[in-house]
């Protein structure tokens, strides 16, 4: 039998007396083909709490995968029958691979873009079963793919039927919903594992959302609670569950779910990643690991029980693996030299954390540690901590410094990688569809002159600009004197490349090995002086120009791209399988200045146009505004009980916002009930903040309430503290529509781990992604139609119409014209009709402005002239097509674009 043969048997529907045994792994352990990875477990399907026999029920047990011991269950635990099973109230369903795979720790988020139908379920069940985005573990009934919307207010299915209702399956103790809010309240009914939790969990408004009408998903994060309902014999512990959430009443809009996994039975649980007992293939072996270590590899010192106070060593060696502490293996780490000064102190400027399985079965852990001093530009020191250049990093100054600090060397590229390269015209979504005059004005649209602002799905990622335009030679550029840019990113390092205004090609790594979290660029130009205009990271000048015609965002061939990097992947052995890969947050220290570009160390900043919850007696103001770092939302009205709140995994958080406009009302903690402490407001206008702090780690949820006799209420953005991050936050979730990048906590996720044999990740096992096509564009023009010459300028990106859905991928919207992202073959399709009767058409198509087609058409008297075309062109990142029409129907129903990869 051979090896691959023995893996697929091990992972099987069998029950558990089929497995493979050590014994006929090591006997072929030899084999060159053999890939690491992670071998999952199968779970059955328990129909009402009933096994695969159709009579016999489950009973509560301790004893989990490998006879590990775990939390007392029916669900996930070994039964009578050598079967582990999960819950489900849907007929006809199947076997799924168990979700406790690798390590676990904080919240991951799964948006809903898709829903696909199973048909098997489906005629066992009775009423319509779907796949969620083709996963096994995400179901709906009786909502088909018709329930699926997509429109001004983004995509989200539906339910506003007794007889809906969606189940998911996974390892978690902790559910957010991201549901749509309006002025109807919606109940629903809350089953965990076929116990009733809320019989009419509401969620309801006195408004609506001020995020609508913007093509982009308006779903705010709603907790559900699942740990203290009389009717559950206990609070929820950590594992293996089925949540159903079944509609009461009005329609609930539905975009996307949380699951929490804390394990929160003590103190010191909640700082530990669990891993559940799993069999691995590592170094050519099957192994069993398990462990529960602190997520922060260097959290106590080497008794295992004390904490590293800021600033405090642990003698001459790292943890060792006592208590609370775990491995390191130096060999295969990066960056810890820099925290070596004779003693060894705690990194904590956060990097990457990779926990893997040595030769000898041993749970291994290997990091990339950002240094004490960050690189810039013009490698000039600002707060240095010691002095570089003399070799020393002063690895012994206490972590109170929230701003970057930087050295006077040169940059080092040596710990970074690549997290996501943009082209600044992905800033957009078409202007929502209005065209370059519209409301919501991005740069995806931007010509002449205008204010911008955009935030990338993912809540965090951002472009805002004041005054700028774009220049056919030069790309984004300031209009005048005193107009600055800014780009909010997460990572530690940050870079452009493209043609300077004076035409020379330039690459611009602007800081690098900067503290893990989010950080802000701001691009200044002066009003006068020596200096034309600076660059400043988080409020720290890093790069001065003398030249005013620098002050752009550059263009190349002529499209720019930014660049944001993060810690590369420690060189961890080939060999070796990988139980859990995530950024360590750098240890927080809130913010101290002013303005809107500066912000605290070691946080995920979330803008006010994604995931909060909006409550007033009339719907709050949304408003893009340079002013404010992209965007704000207010109400200008007291006492009037306007509430705005967000559930999260962390700690701290920060509020920024107006002058003035949190302080005449409350601040609290809702679903922990933990006292927090409210710091004194700092900063003026439009930047002023203020800290809360006091929360347990955990699932917190932050509520600002206006209840005061004066003042009013605003957001710009809140900054969360949170432990750890996953390590590809710029990793982008393929849809029907989009490659959309994916908000909310994220602290640590299983989708890239191997699980196969032959190299299979679990997002590939677990995801049927065969519904999505090959469509990258389908848009139209539907505003300006062309009576002269003119390139046309396609207003329909978004949404749905006359049955067709808009979209773009690979692909970036650029005004007049569309750029590739991603080298390939394209099939480019285009219809149109001429603007009136008889007109002739001249259609030309052009890439990088050489003429590659042109279309005539020569209509019948009276009729109009049909332009139909089809071509297969090869082409690479940065080319650009226009196209170039003498006379052209502006009409969504009569026009389209079409690009499809061949």
């Amino acid at each position: 039998m051979t090896r691959a043969r023995i893996i697929a048997d091990y992972a099987g529907t069998g029950p558990a007396t089929d497995l493979a045994t050590q014994a006929e792994l090591d006997a072929i352990s030899g084999d060159p083909d053999t890939i690491p990875h992670i071998i999952p477990d199968v779970l059955y399907p328990a129909v009402a709490n009933v096994m695969v026999d159709g009579s016999t029920s489950l009973s509560a047990s301790t004893t989990g995968p490998n006879s590990s011991t775990v939390a007392s269950s029916k669900y996930g635990t070994v039964q009578s029958d050598g079967r582990m099973y999960y819950y489900t109230d849907i007929k006809g369903s199947k076997p799924i691979k168990d979700p406790r795979i690798g390590a676990h720790f904080g919240s991951q988020r799964h948006d809903i873009r898709s829903v696909q139908i199973l048909e098997q379920e489906t005629a066992t069940h009775g009423l319509d079963v779907c796949s969620v985005d083709g996963r096994e573990w995400f179901r709906t009934v009786n909502m088909l793919p018709a329930w699926l919307t997509n429109d001004s207010n983004g995509v989200y299915t539906f339910m506003n039927a007794t007889t809906q209702f969606f189940e998911v399956t996974g390892y978690f103790n902790g559910f957010n919903m991201r549901v749509r809010s309006d002025s109807e309240t919606k109940t629903t009914q809350v089953h965990v594992d076929g116990v009733q939790a809320h019989s009419a969990h509401a969620h309801s408004a006195s408004c609506g959302t001020p995020l609508g009408s913007r093509y982009v998903d308006r779903g705010s994060i709603v907790n559900v609670d699942l740990t203290s309902n009389s009717s559950l014999s206990s609070d929820t512990a950590l594992g293996i569950h089925t949540i159903k959430i079944t509609r009461v009443a009005g329609t609930l809009y539905i975009s996307g779910i949380e699951l929490i996994a804390q394990d929160t039975t003590s103190t010191a649980t909640k700082s530990q990643i669990q891993i559940p007992s799993q069999n691995v293939v590592s170094y050519g072996k099957k192994f069993t690991v398990s462990g529960t270590p602190h997520y922060n590899p260097f959290a106590f010192k080497t008794d295992g029980s004390t904490a590293w106070a800021s600033g405090a060593h642990n003698g001459t060696a790292w943890p060792v693996g006592t208590g609370s502490s775990a491995n390191i293996d130096t060999a295969t780490s990066l960056g810890l030299s820099a925290w070596v000064s004779t003693n060894y102190y705690k990194p904590y400027n956060g990097g990457r954390v990779v926990w893997w399985v040595d030769s000898s079965g041993t749970l291994k852990c290997s990091v990339n540690m950002m240094p004490p001093n960050a690189r810039n530009l013009s490698s000039t020191a600002s707060n240095e901590k010691g002095d570089d250049s003399a070799g020393t990093t002063s690895a012994a100054v206490a972590n109170t410094q929230y701003l970057p600090t930087f050295t006077d060397q040169a940059i080092d590229h040596s710990q970074a990688e690549v997290a996501k390269t943009f082209h600044w015209r992905e800033f957009g979504n078409g202007a929502a569809n209005a065209g370059t005059d519209g409301t919501y004005a991005d740069a995806s649209m931007i010509n002449t002159v205008d204010d911008i602002a955009y935030v990338m799905d993912d809540g965090l990622t951002s472009l805002s600009a004041d005054a700028y335009y774009y220049n056919s030679t030069h790309g984004l550029i300031r209009n005048s004197a005193g107009k600055d840019a800014y780009i909010t990113f997460i990572g530690t390092g940050f870079g452009m490349d493209g043609n300077s205004y004076a035409g020379t090609f330039v690459r611009d790594t602007i800081a690098q090995n900067l503290p893990y979290g989010t950080h802000i660029l701001k691009i200044e130009v002066e009003d006068g002086g020596t200096a034309a205009g600076k660059w400043y990271i988080d409020g720290v000048e890093v790069k001065e120009w003398t030249d005013a015609t620098d002050n752009c965002i550059y263009d190349h061939g002529p499209y720019a791209d930014v660049t944001i990097h993060q810690p590369k992947m420690p060189p961890i052995p080939e060999d070796a399988v990988v139980i859990a890969d995530y950024m360590l947050m750098a240890d927080f220290v809130a913010q101290t200045g002013t303005g809107i570009s500066t912000v605290s160390k070691g946080v995920r900043m979330l803008n006010s146009s994604r995931d909060i919850f909006y409550d007033s007696s009339a719907t709050p103001t949304y408003q893009y505004n340079t002013n404010f770092l992209a965007s704000h939302i207010y109400r200008n009205s007291a006492n009037d009980g306007t509430k705005y709140q967000l559930p999260y995994f962390g700690k701290e958080t920060f509020w920024r916002g107006y002058e003035g406009q949190t302080g005449s009302g409350t601040i609290s903690e809702y679903i922990n009930s933990t006292s927090v402490t409210i710091a004194t407001e700092i900063g003026t206008t439009h930047g002023a903040k203020r800290l809360i702090s006091g929360q347990t780690l955990g699932l917190n949820g932050i509520k600002f309430h206006n209840s005061g006799s004066t003042g009013h209420i605003s957001i710009n953005w809140l900054e969360v503290a949170t432990p750890i991050h996953t390590s590809s936050h710029y990793q982008t979730f393929e849809t029907p529509f989009l490659h959309e990048l994916v908000g909310g906590d994220r602290n640590m996720e299983q989708t890239n781990l191997v699980v196969t044999a032959d190299g299979k990740t679990w997002d590939e096992v677990t995801r049927d992604v065969s519904y999505i096509g090959n469509g990258c564009v389908f848009t139209a023009e539907h505003t300006d139609n062309v009576t002269g010459t003119s390139d046309l300028s396609y207003d329909k990106w978004r949404g749905t119409q006359f049955g067709g859905d808009y979209y773009n991928k690979d692909f970036a919207i650029g005004y007049d014209r569309i750029i590739c992202l991603k080298a390939g073959q394209y099939r480019i399709g285009l219809f149109g009709h001429t603007y009136s009767a008889g007109d002739v058409g001249d259609t030309k198509i052009y890439i990088n402005g050489t003429q590659v087609s042109r279309i005539e058409s020569d209509p019948d008297s009276g009729a109009r002239g049909l332009i139909n075309y089809s071509g297969t062109f090869n082409l690479k990142r940065g080319d650009y097509i226009t196209i170039n029409v003498a006379s052209f129907r502006a009409s969504a129903l009569y026009n389209n674009f079409t690009i499809d990869k061949v």
